[in-house]
């Protein structure tokens, strides 16, 4: 059975270093929005919603959710989207991960129960943009949020010492789909184009 009610896509970044809108960049023709959308889609999400800033445009035919504050980070999109309290489990995932599909999520998938997400650990340090979290993470993130303590990493390990997340090995088939789309050099290995 699958527990996954919600999908948050985190597309609420300022972009600086690729200067323009990640969000709107096509590859293979598609708006890595929309891909990333499908991809929560493909995973049996009930309701998908996007993380954007006030000032960011809507993305079509997506429910978007505020951010908190500007300079929260990621956090502050897991925190809007466990807010809507769509339980049990919800699937982060981050508009620049083009390479976390449902391949990426699959074994996480199967780690889950409806009380319990999880997070793949690649090294010393956490996939936390490409994740499930269950809804009993919001206290976790409100009181971060609260106390300006905004690591994910610091976040993960929180919540895995409490049993609510299952840390798994990144494969190594799956690493290079952790590669993330920051700047103008990743767009050209990535085919991204404006």
């Amino acid at each position: 059975m699958n527990d996954l009610s919600l999908g948050i896509l985190l597309a609420g970044g300022r972009s600086t270093r690729m200067g323009r809108d990640k969000a709107i960049l096509l590859i293979d023709g598609e708006p890595l929005w929309r891909r990333q959308a499908r991809t929560l889609s493909s995973l049996g999400a009930a309701r998908i919603v996007a993380s954007r800033q006030h000032d960011q445009p809507p993305l079509p035919g997506l429910e978007a959710i505020p951010d908190d504050d500007a300079d929260l980070g990621p956090l502050s999109g897991l925190h809007a989207g466990l807010r809507l309290g769509a339980g049990p489990l919800a699937a982060l995932l981050a508009i620049d991960m083009p390479g976390a599909g449902a391949a990426w999520f699959a074994p996480l998938l199967a780690a889950a129960t409806p009380a319990r997400g999880a997070v793949y650990r690649n090294g010393n340090y956490f996939e936390p943009l490409a994740a499930l979290y269950p809804l009993a993470a919001l206290d976790a993130a409100a009181r971060r949020i609260a106390a300006r303590t905004l690591s994910m990493q610091a976040l993960c390990e929180e919540l895995g010492r409490a049993g609510l997340l299952a840390i798994l090995d990144l494969p190594a088939t799956l690493r290079p789909s952790a590669a993330n789309l920051n700047d103008a050099a990743d767009s050209d290995r990535w085919g991204a184009r404006p």
